[in-house]
């Protein structure tokens, strides 16, 4: 079985040799590909207590790309809106839990300063 590097490796390549083969065709083909098999826009549940159910399976089907668009595109809008304190410790500990040891301290570091 195969790394998540090594997939990657092998997709980068086959990208590589598109892009050499069919020059800015590959772009198109590949944008088409990824718009027909990623997870496209969220669905807006009609009841309140799906959100997070609704949140977590298209996360579980969306590419990284969209992920963090969507992420991006959320966490400004909470600054134009009122946000619950326990909701803000809420996202910062997620996004604490996923870093690298090493940019948890720079973190820490950065905090601290503020």
């Amino acid at each position: 079985m195969q790394t998540e590097g090594e997939v990657a490796e092998a997709v980068y390549s086959l990208l590589d040799t598109a892009k050499r083969v069919s020059g800015p065709w590959a772009a198109v083909t590949v944008t088409h590909w990824l718009e027909r098999n990623g997870a496209g826009c969220p669905d807006v549940p009609l009841l309140d207590e799906k959100v997070r159910d609704d949140a977590a399976m298209w996360a579980a089907c969306a590419h990284q790309a969209e992920m963090e668009a969507y992420l991006t595109a959320a966490l400004s809008g909470l600054e134009r809106s009122v946000i619950t304190d326990r909701a803000a410790k809420r996202m910062v500990a997620l996004g604490y839990r996923t870093m690298a040891p090493d940019d948890r301290l720079k973190f820490i570091e950065w905090v601290e300063k503020q």
